[in-house]
């Protein structure tokens, strides 16, 4: 025998939280306001855990790989000008220009070499860390952003030395060949040790 269901005495709806409010039915009527609502936080709540087991994910797992970067390129930053300051007596500049201009190649320099750091190592971390790191593949980031910035520096300075001459090495550069190329020791070194150094103190202090 099919159900019949007077309209006139049943008028529900089912709302987007999950709520069923049916006013005019004698069983409706004779729950308590408590219990008439319970459905009320069925959705919210699966809603709110939800919500909050992906807030707490992205909380763990991106300030640890935020702070780590930034530990990583501040320190870059610090290294690179204190080698860039040691190491000017090795180029031309340090006789030829005068505390202005050498201040500027300075502060020119280690811009620059911030720049190099952060591509290199944000190259480094999209094809070789992601995702997971630092976590994950931390050496082979670390390996891999020390690599690349140690080539382009080797390329840097073969073309402004030898070919553009936008900075001469002075009589105190020790020079080694690469094939047929004159590099100087002083900026092969730089890109060799300090990249791995700095990864080293931003996995300590993370």
């Amino acid at each position: 025998m099919p159900l019949r269901v007077d309209q006139n005495e049943l008028t529900g709806y089912h709302s987007f939280a999950g709520e069923v409010e049916a006013s005019n039915t004698p069983t409706i009527r004779g729950l308590t306001p408590s219990r008439r609502h319970q459905l009320r936080a069925i959705a919210p709540h699966g809603t709110d855990m939800c919500s909050s087991q992906i807030g707490n994910s992205i909380s763990a797992a991106l300030p640890g790989a935020w702070r780590t970067a930034l530990l990583y390129l501040s320190a870059i930053l610090v290294g690179n000008l204190a080698w860039e300051i040691f190491q000017l007596p090795l180029y031309t500049i340090s006789h030829t220009g005068d505390i202005w201009e050498q201040a500027f190649a300075v502060i020119h320099c280690t811009v620059g070499d911030l720049l190099i750091a952060a591509l290199t190592f944000g190259l480094a971390l999209l094809t070789m860390g992601y995702p997971g790191w630092p976590a994950l593949h931390f050496t082979r980031v670390a390996a891999g952003t020390t690599a690349l910035g140690l080539s382009y520096t080797v390329f840097s300075e073969w073309l402004n030395a030898s070919v553009l001459h936008d900075w001469a090495y002075s009589d105190l550069m020790p020079v080694i060949s690469l094939a047929s190329l004159e590099i100087g020791l002083s900026p092969v070194l730089q890109w060799s040790l300090i990249p791995l150094i700095c990864f080293v103190y931003a996995r300590w202090r993370r």
